[in-house]
């Protein structure tokens, strides 16, 4: 069996520790398992040389490489890859944006991490 991966791409430090204690069932389950980037620029590199990458989880304001710039690449590289992105900024401006990029979900902060569960598995179902 292939355990999904999925990639979460955000520039605060404390988010992998914080995903992991989050999703210990999941992973424990082997629902999928987790990968991190600190930016855009790193995601992408991964992306490019890890085709397994099922869903990627992207905050949209990062340093480096913005989320929905992420986004507009991965799509051209590879279609298939779903993409959640995170933002504060909840604004009707930047989920239209989101949408037009083609994200599959978008999220706002703080994180409901049992809504983003949802979402990935919904996510890896297509």
């Amino acid at each position: 069996m292939i355990i999904p991966k999925i990639l979460m791409v955000d520039d605060e430090k404390d988010l992998e520790f914080l995903a992991r204690q989050k999703f210990r069932k999941a992973l424990a389950a082997e629902k999928f398992q987790l990968i991190f980037a600190q930016n855009g620029r790193d995601a992408l590199s991964i992306i490019e040389n890890d085709p397994e990458i099922a869903v990627i989880i992207s905050d949209i304001n990062m340093p480096e490489m913005d989320g929905l710039t992420l986004l507009k690449h991965t799509h051209t590289l590879r279609p298939h890859i779903r993409t959640i992105l995170v933002s504060a900024y909840g604004d009707l401006t930047t989920l239209r944006k989101a949408m037009n990029y083609r994200a599959f979900d978008f999220v706002t902060k703080p994180v409901d991490f049992q809504d983003l569960e949802e979402s990935i598995l919904r996510a890896l179902e297509i």
